[in-house]
């Protein structure tokens, strides 16, 4: 997972398989005490959200952490949209995507899928762009998805 602060000026990591997320900035790198093998995105510039696949937490680039803030069962990937803070779901829950308040402690589908998504991205105008095994899809946050590429390229396949 990588995520890139809306500042630019950070960038975390997860470390693979063991997820232990990585903070870059150009005063240097440090470990950050969280895991991120669910999704990792920026909340704000100096907050980062992290999801182990059970649970999510909130980090500052300080180093300071809130652990277990909200469920986040069965997360693969994380994306923060205008609507919210949005989560890939995979098996064994139902695959789609999810809305997670931190303020409920509640995590809700927005999105049926037939297998869960590989990877989120935010439109900076709203809107998802959903990788799964057969393609990419985008998805402006109520409807069905629309096909952008077959495989994981964009184009028409």
């Amino acid at each position: 997972h990588l995520a890139i602060s809306p500042d630019g000026k950070s960038v975390a990591t997860a470390r693979w398989p063991s997820g232990q997320v990585l903070l870059l900035r150009s005063s240097g790198t440090r470990e950050l005490p969280v895991t991120g093998s669910g999704g990792l995105a920026f909340l704000e510039p100096d907050i980062l959200l992290a999801s182990d696949g059970t649970q999510l937490s909130l980090a500052a680039v300080d180093g300071g952490v809130r652990p277990g803030v909200s469920p986040s069962p069965c997360c693969r990937s994380l994306a923060v949209t205008r609507a919210g803070i949005a989560a890939g779901v995979s098996a064994p829950c139902e695959p789609g995507v999810a809305r997670i308040v931190i303020a409920e402690r509640t995590m809700s589908p927005l999105l049926r899928l037939p297998e869960g998504p590989l990877g989120l991205v935010a439109f900076p105008a709203g809107g998802l762009v959903l990788g799964i095994a057969d393609g990419l899809w985008s998805w402006r946050g109520e409807g069905a998805p629309e096909r952008i590429g077959a495989g994981l390229t964009p184009g028409p396949g």
